[in-house]
């Protein structure tokens, strides 16, 4: 879905129903809040027993597939095929679910659900974009291949868990899907690290890798109600809080800004530590520090140096927290700078 070329599908209609269904996540959290049922007894609007079957207009609903039909229609199919046409099927069945339930428009509607589901078999198969990651034929140990498949599970279900509500982008429409600005979920560390498969627990976030991946040149971090930046090596960051103010105020035009976008890394490990020393120092009038408490609607404007990897200026507003303790805050970027060296 991520990867889908919206713009270069040339039947009109189903680039039109795509974009509809893609637009602000709507499709995304379809797939996710969907449960699918395998079961013998798929019954359609007419109640005649189908391939697969779901409610029509109801984002969300059950989607069953009809095993029995199902294995008689790709009987002698490998395993790429089968899982091209199970996804072809699934789309066709989320497709009702962005439609009108109006009996007028059963046939109207499954002509749409079928050239979308036409669009993504033809795709898939020719084209071969990395729409979805298939079944590969392997070597390895059917025991360790299972493993796989239940990490590939665990990792999908993390990064549901992880993602910002769609609710998060209301304020911030256009932050979804860019590379400069974005809304992201900051998980606490002394709940989730060692809990999940990713390393920080989802309590890490790279500005620049968009990752919340602890080792790919983490910016920030969340622990203890606090966040902090600076985390190995002669990597550090300075933040300073902005007030409550609309990130479209936190630009390079405010006084706070002034010293980060002129600060400049020093050169050489035992300066370099100097800098990375100072905490919690005053500069024309507005406090800088590496680590702070926070409150609900802050900005911060943080400018984050890791050595040999990247140098960065941006500024972010925590726009809510959830009952777990996490953080949701909307960023943008301010400025790259030189990366520097710690050698």
């Amino acid at each position: 879905i991520d990867t889908l070329p919206l713009k270069q599908i040339e039947d009109g209609q189903v680039r039109e129903s795509l974009t509809k269904m893609i637009s602000n996540g709507s499709l995304r959290n379809d797939i996710i809040n969907s449960k699918y049922i395998a079961s013998n007894d798929c019954k359609d609007s007419h109640e005649e027993m189908t391939p697969a079957s779901t409610l029509v207009g109801l984002k969300g609903s059950d989607i069953c597939f009809n095993t029995q039909k199902l294995v008689t229609a790709y009987k002698g199919f490998n395993d790429e095929e089968v899982m091209i046409n199970l996804a072809s099927l699934a789309f066709h069945e989320h497709a009702h679910h962005f439609q009108k339930s109006d009996k007028k428009k059963i046939k109207e509607n499954e002509e749409e659900a079928n050239r979308i589901a036409g669009y993504i078999l033809i795709t898939a198969k020719f084209v071969q974009l990395p729409l979805l990651k298939w079944t590969n034929p392997s070597n390895e140990p059917i025991e360790f291949q299972t493993i796989q498949a239940m990490f590939d599970a665990i990792r999908a279900k993390e990064k549901a868990f992880i993602a910002p509500k769609p609710s998060d982008y209301k304020n911030y429409p256009d932050f979804q899907g860019q590379k400069d600005k974005g809304v992201v979920r900051i998980l606490p560390r002394e709940k989730y690290d060692g809990k999940m498969s990713i390393r920080g627990g989802g309590a890490y976030y790279s500005f620049v890798n968009l990752t919340h991946d602890y080792g790919s040149g983490s910016d920030m971090k969340l622990e203890q109600n606090h966040i902090s930046s600076g985390f190995a090596g002669c990597d550090f960051g300075y933040m300073v809080n902005l007030g409550n103010i609309e990130l479209s105020q936190a630009n390079e035009a405010h006084p706070a800004l002034d010293y980060l976008l002129n600060f400049k890394p020093a050169i050489g490990e035992p300066e370099i530590r100097k800098q990375q020393s100072r905490d919690d120092f005053t500069e024309n009038g507005f406090n800088y520090t590496r680590r702070t408490k926070f409150q609900v609607n802050d900005s911060f404007a943080l400018r984050s140096i890791n050595f040999d990897r990247s140098d960065i200026l941006v500024v972010f507003k925590i726009t809510r927290m959830d009952t777990d303790g996490s953080i949701i805050l909307a960023w943008k970027k301010i400025k790259d700078f030189p990366v520097p060296s710690c050698r």
